[in-house]
C-alpha cells in the first residue's frame, strides 16, 4: 500500500493529486470540475496525464489499481508542491 502511495505522490503534480483523489472517490468529471473550479476539459487533461504517469488505460483501471490508496498512509517526505 505505501509503495502505491509513493508512486502517486512522486509522479503526479499537486493538481493531479487533487484530481486523482477525487477520481478514486468515484466522482465524475463534472463534479470534479465544480469542486476544483476548473473546466471539465481541464479535468480530462489531468486524467489523461494521470493515466499516462501511472500506467493505466482508463478510470476503471486506475480505481482498481489504487483501490486501497490512502492520502494519509504516505510519509510526508514524499509529498511535494510543484506549483
Amino acid at each position: 500500500m505505501r509503495d502505491a502511495n509513493k508512486v502517486v505522490y512522486k509522479k503526479c503534480s499537486s493538481r493531479e493529486l487533487e484530481v486523482f483523489e477525487k477520481i478514486i472517490s468515484g466522482l465524475t468529471n463534472k463534479v470534479i470540475s465544480e469542486e476544483l473550479f476548473i473546466s471539465e476539459r481541464t479535468v480530462k487533461f489531468h486524467c489523461k496525464n494521470i493515466y499516462q504517469k501511472l500506467n493505466v488505460k482508463n478510470r476503471l483501471s486506475l480505481i482498481i489499481k489504487y483501490k486501497d490508496y490512502s492520502p494519509y498512509a504516505v510519509n510526508k517526505k514524499y509529498t511535494h508542491d510543484v506549483n
